[in-house]
């Protein structure tokens, strides 16, 4: 079934498994610093003009150290959905283990970078 007809009015079903997972990337973006997220946003945008794959894991290594902190570090898969429906990158569909210690070597998404432009003279 595609729908329920209520009144005569039909209403479509709701997939609630998405539904919770936009609501919890909703949320976690919210409750990080917003100068977190801007200085993510900005890490991520130059990753996808200067490389042709990454993980996050290359996005953490440059956030650490930074000086900027925030209480929810989910947010960060909102600003990788963010960058993806910008057309800076997209999902590869591949994975590799995460170097990150918190990690403990889950498999984490290689991005394709839309941005990246290679250019062989810079090479020399």
């Amino acid at each position: 079934m595609d729908g329920v007809i209520i009144v005569g009015i039909k209403y479509p079903l709701l997939n609630m498994e998405q539904l919770s997972l936009d609501d919890a990337i909703e949320r976690s973006y919210g409750g990080a610093d917003h100068e977190w997220k801007k200085y993510a946003e900005y890490i991520v945008h130059q990753l996808c003009k200067s490389r042709s794959t990454f993980t996050t894991d290359s996005v953490w290594s440059q956030l650490q150290g930074c000086g900027l902190v925030t209480r929810d570090t989910r947010a960060l898969g909102a600003i990788m959905r963010y960058a993806a429906q910008s057309k800076w990158c997209k999902n590869s569909g591949e994975y590799r283990k995460s170097v990150r210690k918190v990690c403990h070597k889950r498999p984490i998404a290689i991005w394709h970078s839309l941005l990246f432009e290679h250019n062989p003279s810079l090479n020399t």
